[in-house]
């Protein structure tokens, strides 16, 4: 199946290309290429029976074709046709080329809706082909259960549908099924070769679904087989044991000003535990902003230090890896001061700046035990002495990948933990996460937080500027987000898309007696520490930025915050911008400006202002924007579902728990032949 496309002698030199336009590469691409929706004309009617406003095929004679001239240069094509029962005209707009398609006495099958207007009935647009004079020909555009499949500027569904008819006429015969026997007969699934023919040409609605279930079954086993070696593949690693340092940890928590709470004990002693044994630890760690994720990385470390070994955080932003080192060393100083911070743009230990190559060197020797960065730090191959604990913040893509480099390079691994504050729904954690375990901090150190969310139209404006100078007068402080950095449009405060600095500038005018600092991602370092250190130290009354706050922006003291264009966000963005406020135990303001709603944008707000809690939402936000807008395309571009669904629990279940058998059965596959040269070439799994 994997033969490309270039080796078929039939197809032409200008197909092919217009094949790879499409992502179709080889025989198998094509057989991939699944439809993304059917149309139903499988009921064949005579037109005197012919019902109006349902799909059907009517099949008849060419009676007449005329191009008619409408007013604004429009052209309408009418075609006549008749059969024994009645005549009736086939319409369309502004395609006078039909004139030469058709010839009078020809007989055509026409797909379409019979639409009434006037007194009058025709078919509107139909789906059209010719019915040749051969016996027993089988229709592909009209008569049956009709696949669509995804285009692209100028090729059509109706093409890929020809020269997907014409590959598997010619090459089905290749498919090889790849999926335990045992499997097939337990699930009672289709075997390959049947399931390809039935989801391209289906004859019943029963076809579409039982070759649908298969492929999505077949798209969640391969997945979660890969995500379970993986797992297996870490078990076998070595880590470096680390000895619970009880003294050292109860002396930090003692000198905190507040009590742990009962998940953050909980979590922290589970890891700690895990950290004691030579198996590495690989864990994702979730919980709300503000519920404590980093105080228990920082134990993490501290228990490292005093072990002699090195831990390293990796923060999303360099803002953040700089709010990071600050609270750490603040925390930490009297206990372990060998702290470093390293990014592009910055360097120091132990408080003081340090040169970057002096910081290179200290890391290498092992003077550094809790260092703090960016992914930079991956890309210019800072080397440790001894690296036994690795974690990262709101970076499960990259996290990931650093984790399986580390994997294929080192003997002993660090043991891994992922943060995020973004609610992972059940099914994620079974397929992009499946090789973590979960931790979960379930409540927030100063108790539950009230926070108003109110959604705003523009023209109350004027009670969103009143409310805010009433606030700041108060001693508190405002952030105010929105979608873009450029200018887009003058106008009111509030016009149609604000802009970063078009809402400074304006808010400047609006409040003359605020200060007022900007902050977006293009940025230098330098002057992105500038405002946040003002902000921080409250000489600004109102920070205006893009969703870089989103990606982490540690200031508890802000209980006040206006996003422009909600519509604009991702339900997962303004979870993350809303959990951003109400963090200092005080009641918490947000306004959500819409100004262009759409129905799935306002899906989005009834979601965030119905839910009860971070997973609810989470699992409404996978249904309305799937997983890309949840954790990035790229984090779940290595998915590759073409039919599964990831809000589909129990297929996910029945794929995962089949994957573990197997597995169990057969760690390397080795009576899995087909199934392990699949994942090979597919999935780019390697086996020993």
């Amino acid at each position: 199946m994997e033969e490309k496309i270039e080796s078929l002698n039939y197809l032409k030199k200008r197909e092919i290309t217009r094949l790879k336009k499409l992502g179709i590469e080889t025989i198998e691409d094509c057989f991939y290429y699944f439809p993304n929706k059917y149309e139903d004309f499988s009921k064949i009617s005579k037109i005197s029976e012919a019902e109006i406003g349902i799909p059907l095929t009517i099949q008849g004679k060419i009676e007449s074709i005329k191009n008619l001239f409408l007013r604004g240069g429009k052209i309408l094509t009418e075609i006549e046709i008749s059969d024994s029962s009645s005549r009736i005209k086939a319409v369309f707009y502004n395609q006078p080329f039909l004139k030469n398609v058709f010839k009078k006495g020809e007989f055509f099958s026409f797909s379409g809706k019979i639409v009434q207007k006037k007194g009058y009935f025709y078919l509107q647009h139909p789906v059209f082909e010719k019915i040749p004079k051969i016996p027993h020909f089988n229709l592909l555009h009209t008569g049956k259960i009709i696949p669509i499949y995804p285009e692209t500027k100028g090729i059509t569904t109706k093409w890929i549908r020809e020269k997907i008819s014409l590959v598997l006429k010619n090459e089905i015969w290749r498919a090889r099924e790849f999926l335990p026997e045992k499997i097939l007969k337990k699930l009672n699934l289709v075997p390959l070769k049947e399931a390809i023919l039935k989801i391209h040409f289906p004859e019943t609605k029963e076809d579409i679904k039982i070759s649908r279930f298969r492929f999505a079954f077949e798209e969640l086993f391969l997945l979660e087989i890969e995500v379970l070696r993986e797992k297996l593949k870490v078990k076998k690693k070595r880590a470096y044991p680390l000895k619970i340092q009880v003294e050292a940890i109860k002396e930090f928590i003692k000198s905190l000003p507040f009590e742990l709470t009962e998940s953050q004990k909980k979590e922290t002693w589970r890891m700690l535990k895990e950290m004691e044994k030579s198996v590495p630890m690989n864990r994702l760690l979730q919980g709300d902003v503000g519920s404590g994720k980093t105080l228990v990385a920082t134990i993490l470390a501290l228990n490292c230090a005093k072990n002699n070994y090195q831990s390293a955080m990796i923060a999303p932003t360099e803002i953040l890896a700089a709010q990071h080192y600050r609270k750490i060393f603040r925390m930490l100083e009297p206990f372990e001061k060998r702290i470093g911070i390293l990014t592009k743009g910055y360097s120091e230990f132990a408080g003081k700046k340090l040169k970057k190559e002096e910081m290179i060197k200290k890391i290498k020797e092992g003077g550094v035990k809790i260092l703090i960065g960016t992914h930079s730090l991956f890309e210019e191959k800072i080397e440790f002495q001894k690296l036994a604990l690795l974690i990262f913040d709101e970076q499960h893509k990259f996290g990931v990948e650093q984790r399986r480099k580390l994997l294929e390079k080192q003997k002993i691994l660090p043991h891994f933990l992922s943060m995020t504050a973004t609610p992972i729904p059940r099914t994620l954690a079974l397929t992009i996460f499946g090789d973590l375990d979960i931790s979960l901090l379930k409540e927030l150190p100063c108790g539950k937080r009230e926070i108003e969310i109110k959604v705003v139209l523009p023209k109350e404006e004027k009670m969103v500027l009143e409310f805010i100078k009433e606030k700041i007068e108060e001693g508190e402080q405002v952030f105010f987000v929105c979608p873009r950095i450029e200018f887009s449009q003058k106008g009111r405060l509030f016009s149609e898309v604000k802009t970063v600095k078009e809402q400074h500038s304006l808010l400047k005018k609006f409040f003359p007696e605020f200060k007022i600092g900007i902050l977006y991602g293009k940025m230098s370092t330098k002057e992105k520490e500038i405002v946040m250190r003002q902000f921080e130290e409250k000489f600004l009354d109102i920070l205006v930025a893009t969703n870089v706050i989103e990606e982490g922006i540690d200031l508890p003291q802000v209980n006040v915050l206006v996003i422009q264009n909600a519509e604009m966000f991702g339900l997962a963005q303004l979870y993350q911008l809303i959990g951003r406020i109400g963090r200092s135990g005080k009641k918490a303001f947000c306004f959500l400006i819409s100004h262009l709603p759409t129905k799935k944008s306002a899906q989005r707000i009834e979601a965030l202002l119905s839910s009860n809690n971070a997973f609810e939402l989470a699992e409404k936000d996978l249904e309305i924007r799937g997983p890309g807008d949840l954790l990035g395309e790229k984090q779940t571009g290595k998915l590759d579902l073409k039919v599964a669904k990831l809000t589909d629990l129990g297929l996910i279940e029945l794929a995962r728990e089949n994957a573990k058998e197997i597995l169990k059965e057969d760690p390397n596959l080795r009576k899995y032949l087909k199934l392990r040269e699949n994942l090979v070439r597919k999935r780019k799994i390697y086996f020993v």
